[in-house]
């Protein structure tokens, strides 16, 4: 199984070890194929230089810290039928679907909203519950 992790989940993973999303996440790493899109991680260093510059350098530690596949988001997206309430996510998604991966772990409302069969959208708490239940 091959799971692209957002941004939002990556960030909470990042800095709140011990939430939701970190459970999820790490249960991740255990169980899947994680996948990190060259958006993702450009929005996630971006969004930790702005809003936390003292914690810069320990963002690509935390990226060093895990296993996962790293994919390339094209610089611009083909026109399709991809809509999104916020076209800034589309790359994600294109990438998701380009890429065939099997999951989107997100906490994105604008990506569970979209009611897809593939790649499937499950939230941190929605991805434990599932991976609880088969094991």
């Amino acid at each position: 199984m091959r799971v692209l992790v957002d941004t939002n989940v990556l960030l909470s993973a990042f800095l709140f070890p011990n939430g939701q999303a970190s459970k999820a996440f790490n249960h991740c790493i255990d169980i899947a194929t994680v996948v990190i899109c060259s958006y993702v991680m450009d929005e996630a260093e971006r969004v930790v230089r702005k809003k936390f510059p003292d914690r810069t350098s320990d963002i690509q530690k935390f990226f060093e810290s895990f296993a996962y596949e790293f994919v390339y988001t094209p610089d611009s997206i083909p026109d399709n039928d991809l809509k999104m309430r916020d076209e800034n996510d589309i790359p994600i998604l294109y990438t998701a679907k380009r890429e065939h991966v099997d999951i989107i772990l997100t906490g994105d409302n604008d990506f569970t909203s979209l009611n897809l069969d593939s790649p499937k959208i499950l939230s941190p708490s929605e991805f434990l519950t599932i991976e609880l239940k088969q094991a």
